[in-house]
């Protein structure tokens, strides 16, 4: 894996190449990856409308680039964590700088949990990249909703496919409810312009992985490794949050959004003091 300085909207980034594929990856922001190409130069990752970075700690998600592969952690919606504290929307790291370390991996704190979060990146020249993840809990020990935030663009004639058999839940609304159906038939129904919707795999259900495919024969396949990921959301959506039509498949640690609400169901990630959790996730890209 060759590893080069670059920049990204001004700040400083790092891109990661390998037999033809890349990643570039924003330290200063969140750990973010800004980019994700096949060695055909496919862009697989939204690239929003290039508005400003916004460095103020209270910016909302929506209201920030709303592009690239984001981390969610402790929680997804804003959401009082086992420390008493609140965790902000979307989480403690998205907007965040991480520190890089002597051997490639990044972290940053989570001050919500008082918990240390750590990725590393690996990518091979057949284009398989894969992200390790670690967490260590201060203490008091921590419960971790973690979700990866990849946008993935979306086009006309595209196949999503998820390890599903039981009906989806649709989270949407502020109470879940049953989606029924099959599962692949439900995510890949049309959706008018600016519409949005958001589904969970069933929560006694251990999916482990899920995949786009495009008509010219190209795909991207998610998995995922690790007792921690127990569960997997897929968030659509039209152009009514993000600026380009996107689809983010979100391999979690809780079930579904809020780091309170899955501690309280006891379908959460739990790390007792001082200790540490690891999984990872692996993206393999098939060129048309």
């Amino acid at each position: 894996m060759r590893e080069e300085r670059v920049q990204w909207r001004g700040i400083a980034a790092l891109r990661c190449s390998a037999g033809g594929t890349s990643v570039v990856v924003v330290p200063g922001r969140g750990a973010k990856l800004v980019s994700l190409r096949d060695r055909t130069g496919r862009e697989w990752l939204a690239q929003g409308d290039g508005r400003p970075v916004l460095g103020d700690p209270a910016t909302a998600f929506e209201d920030a680039e709303m592009c690239g592969w984001d981390e969610c952690i402790p929680t997804i919606d804003r959401s009082r964590t086992t420390t008493g504290l609140i965790a902000p929307d979307h989480g403690d790291a998205w907007n965040r700088a991480w520190e890089e370390s002597p051997d490639g991996a990044l972290s940053t704190h989570l001050p919500s949990v008082d918990a240390t979060f750590e990725r590393g990146i690996g990518l091979e020249a057949d284009g398989t990249l894969t992200l390790s993840y670690r967490v260590k809990a201060g203490p008091a020990g921590a419960d971790i909703l973690w979700a990866a935030h990849p946008l993935f663009l979306r086009e006309a004639g595209d196949r999503i496919r998820l390890d599903a058999a039981k009906p989806l839940w649709d989270v949407s609304a502020p109470t879940a409810v049953p989606a029924p159906g099959d599962p692949g038939e439900r995510v890949n129904a049309p959706m008018p312009k600016g519409a949005s919707a958001k589904y969970y795999t069933d929560p006694e259900e251990r999916p482990r992985w899920a995949r786009i495919d495009r008509r010219d024969g190209a795909s991207l396949r998610l998995e995922w490794e690790g007792r921690a990921v127990r569960t997997l959301g897929v968030w659509l959506d039209r152009s009514r949050f993000a600026t380009e039509d996107v689809v983010a498949f979100e391999p979690s640690t809780g079930w579904y959004d809020s780091v309170d609400a899955a501690s309280a169901a006891d379908r959460v990630l739990r790390v007792g003091p001082g200790g540490t959790a690891e999984w990872s996730l692996v993206v393999r890209l098939t060129a048309s």
